[in-house]
């Protein structure tokens, strides 16, 4: 363990996966760098509590992005505070406020979201359908100031954003998404349908569920033969190193991806873990478009 939140409140550990961890962060102003994530805590303002995470280099590019923790919301426990999802047994009037507070922070008037089934479906985002929800893990559009979000306790939110075309890309994926590959498929509809090059892609995997709480007894049954060099000892595996080889086999450059290492079943004081606590919400990954 060796980073630190400390964006305008209690300083909070935070674990990352033993491989990854190399030194300290340093604490600077209202925030800290998380160690080789460039992942820097922000509050929304300095008394407030909804805080969220960006990484270093999506912030040097046209987009917002926002991953928020699960901290500034409504919700009483197990759902405390931000939850984000309708299906996880939370008072509907509490995720409506929590959405109206993430709207409120990131002074946005919608958000574009997916009813997630752990499955490879792709929706390329219509704004004049606001209240469509479909069946889907990823969203896609090249659209500015239309703000997708990707709802986690513990499965993967990968942000794409393709600089040739200006398309923005958001993927919730699990093990089960790994398995059908949907990075690589999302990358395919990049390709065909808005004519981006991988090589001008750029990549980010979020705060999830890391490689020392990832373990899978049947693993023989549940992974093909590709995710096995990715196994440790104990039948744990490492997930994001599997994205990060999935979205390499498709062009994107390995200097392109960025990885969290901060697991989400480790550091339940920040973020949902659904293996961790069982019953719990969902916290979310916003993300935007600017014109440029």
């Amino acid at each position: 363990m060796s980073d630190a939140w400390d964006a305008g409140g209690p300083r909070v550990t935070v674990s990352h996966e033993p491989r990854q961890v190399r030194k300290e962060a340093t604490v600077s102003g209202s925030g800290c760098v998380v160690s080789n994530s460039t992942l820097h805590p922000r509050s929304v303002t300095d008394d407030s509590s909804v805080r969220f995470m960006q990484f270093e280099e999506l912030n040097k590019l046209p987009l917002v992005h926002g991953v928020f923790s699960r901290h500034g919301g409504v919700s009483p426990p197990p759902y405390d505070s931000l939850n984000l999802s309708f299906s996880v047994g939370d008072r509907r009037e509490n995720v409506l406020e929590n959405y109206r507070i993430i709207r409120q922070s990131l002074k946005i008037d919608h958000i574009y979201c997916v009813n997630q089934a752990h499955r490879d479906g792709i929706y390329i985002v219509d704004p004049n359908l606001k209240s469509f929800v479909p069946d889907a893990d990823a969203l896609i559009t090249d659209i500015p100031y239309i703000p997708l979000m990707i709802k986690q306790a513990d499965c993967q939110c990968i942000i794409i954003y393709a600089a040739d075309k200006h398309v923005l890309a958001l993927i919730h994926c699990g093990w089960r998404g790994n398995v059908l590959n949907i990075v690589g498929k999302v990358i395919e509809v990049l390709k065909e349908r808005f004519k981006v090059r991988p090589q001008e892609m750029i990549a980010t995997i979020g705060p999830s569920l890391g490689r020392c709480c990832a373990e899978y007894r049947d693993w023989q049954s549940l992974f093909p033969e590709f995710f096995w060099r990715f196994r440790s000892n104990n039948n744990h595996f490492d997930l994001k190193a599997i994205t990060k080889a999935q979205l390499e086999n498709k062009g994107v450059p390995s200097r392109n991806i960025i990885l969290s290492p901060i697991c989400t079943s480790c550091n339940t004081s920040i973020f949902y873990s659904n293996r961790r606590e069982k019953i719990t919400g969902r916290f979310g990954t916003v993300a935007y478009l600017l014109d440029r």
